[in-house]
């Protein structure tokens, strides 16, 4: 069966591969927005890390699915659920805005005493307080701004919600309950795919379309749950095969990451449907490695390194530029500002980062992740906490 770990009575049984596939992925997108020269990211793989947004969503939708499908049947109980996942998203992105906000202020500080000159002034541009108003609300991410703000990576949170909503109200209306209903939903997900990079050309869409790049890959995760999972199709491999099946599928991801040009990435969508659909099982020679202690603590800790490392980025160029009189130049090939630093200078850099990162998303996950996720799990309605907890049971039954 398989490998899942049982929560509390408040939550879904966890799949324990596909949260050390999360944390993978989310050290994968920190490694994609580091941009100083190095011998680690400049490569096409890590160029590419985009694309683990994509299996965030996927696994959004997947886990959702296994944790609230069928469970949605009257209106107290949407309610329940988008509280839960608001308290599980929320006080972070909250959190992380406000320290970019404590750092607007500091500029401004700086502005009016004159103590340093700024490239940027505060509160303009992507950090304006239109835009703040609109990531306090987190529709900031709905195409009503013409670019990225504050703090960047949220905008697939802003999606995200949107994907909960959408999920609350079909369960509700029966849209999602019956075959016909989630392969047609599959069908237009990856039509919704298809029509992007055929606009785009590429699947690195955020602030405008993104949320059709969300909902598509939610809901390939819900139909991935729905129409595999629950069936156990794959349930009566062996391990041997489901080995090599695995190791196939991360042949192809690692395939068409690296090597795949322009609007051909949009083949890495199957390849992940795939991944998830297996590794679920648990039972794999690499789904076994992703439930070893360091992918799962990752995976723990994987909301925290996603939603921090954009801050923390930002200090370390600041720190570096201001402090370290480091020159920049611009990059020949995005046009943007680089730090001109040794490449092998850059590698050591690029290992404080990660190290950092995980550091400090440690000490959010404890200090901000989990506490406002326990408070959100006291304001559930009994009959919710009954109908998960059986979940559970399940759970520990299938595990034995």
């Amino acid at each position: 069966m398989p490998q899942r770990t049982p929560q509390s009575p408040q939550n879904a049984p966890r799949y324990k591969a596909l949260d050390g596939m999360r944390g993978i992925a989310a050290l994968i997108v920190v490694l994609y927005h580091f941009r100083l020269p190095n011998h680690i990211t400049l490569n096409e793989f890590i160029q590419r890390g985009y694309l683990a947004v994509d299996l965030f969503f996927i696994l959004s939708g997947y886990v959702i699915a296994a944790g609230y499908s069928g469970k949605l049947t009257n209106l107290r109980k949407i309610r329940s659920f988008l509280g839960l996942r608001f308290f599980r998203v929320y006080p972070l992105h909250l959190a992380v805005l406000a320290a970019f906000v404590a750092f607007e202020l500091f500029k401004l500080f700086i502005a009016r005493n004159n103590l340093l000159s700024l490239t940027a002034q505060p509160f303009t541009d992507q950090r304006s307080i239109e835009a703040l108003i609109l990531n306090v609300f987190l529709i900031h991410s709905l195409n009503l701004l013409p670019y990225l703000s504050w703090n960047d990576p949220s905008w697939s949170i802003s999606c995200e919600f949107v994907a909960y909503v959408l999920f609350g109200i079909g369960f509700f209306a029966l849209a999602f309950r019956n075959r016909v209903s989630l392969i047609t939903a599959a069908l237009l997900a990856v039509a919704g795919y298809a029509s992007l990079v055929w606009l785009r050309g590429s699947l690195n869409i955020t602030y405008d379309f993104g949320i059709v790049r969300c909902l598509c890959g939610f809901f390939l995760g819900v139909a991935t749950f729905e129409l595999a999972a629950r069936a156990k199709i794959l349930s009566g491999l062996s391990v041997r095969v489901l080995s090599r099946a695995e190791v196939v599928i991360l042949v192809a991801i690692i395939a068409i990451t690296a090597f795949a040009p322009g609007w051909t990435e949009v083949f890495i969508v199957p390849a992940f449907v795939a991944a998830v659909a297996v590794m679920q099982e648990g039972r794999g020679l690499i789904a076994r490695a992703l439930a070893s202690p360091v992918p799962q603590f990752l995976g723990q800790i994987s909301y925290s390194i996603y939603m921090i490392h954009s801050f923390v980025l930002m200090i370390l160029v600041i720190i570096l530029k201001r402090v370290l009189s480091v020159p920049m130049t611009i990059d020949a090939a995005t046009q943007m500002p680089v730090l001109v630093v040794s490449p092998w200078i850059g590698d050591l850099l690029v290992g404080c980062i990660v190290a950092a990162v995980v550091a400090i998303g440690s000490l959010t996950y404890s200090m901000i992740e989990e506490p406002a996720r326990q408070f959100g799990r006291r304001l559930v309605p009994e009959p919710l906490k009954r109908e998960l907890a059986v979940v559970q049971r399940a759970a520990e039954s299938e595990a034995r």
